[in-house]
């Protein structure tokens, strides 16, 4: 039996463990509003991102 496996599957019901008794014990964090306001946060960083990569772009290109 490989080893990998096993600490594989045990990592992935640990990992299920916790994302369970997260959900459990801390729900405001998973509410609809939460969700929506970090929605838009990532979507304003996301934003962010494509415009500084599009800087380095263009500026790769002047030189």
């Amino acid at each position: 039996m490989d080893w990998y496996i096993l600490f594989w599957f045990i990592g992935a019901v640990l990992a299920a463990y916790f994302i369970f008794s997260l959900t459990k014990s801390r729900p405001d964090w998973f509410s609809s509003k939460s969700i929506l306001k970090t929605m838009n946060t990532l979507g304003f960083l996301a934003l962010g991102l494509i415009g500084v990569i599009l800087l380095c772009v263009m500026l790769l290109k002047a030189n």
